[in-house]
């Protein structure tokens, strides 16, 4: 009975954190009404493409490896 709940409880996290969007996206999206899901993604491409290793972002950190493959 506990593995069952715990497993329930899991998915339903899961669930929670897969349709929940953060504040800092729900704000990109406002401030760009119109947009579909493709332009938004390349906005954000955009608002990124110039950040350096290192650099902190809405996602986390730029890394010197990533930074080295898109350089």
């Amino acid at each position: 009975m506990r593995k069952a709940w715990l497993v329930v409880v899991f998915l339903l996290l899961i669930g929670v954190v897969l349709t929940a969007q953060p504040k800092w996206f729900q704000d990109f999206v406002k401030a760009r009404p119109g947009l579909d899901r493709e332009a938004l993604r390349a906005e954000l491409a955009k608002t990124y493409a110039n950040a350096k290793p290192g650099e902190r972002f809405a996602i986390g950190y730029i890394t010197w490896g990533l930074a080295q493959e898109y350089l």
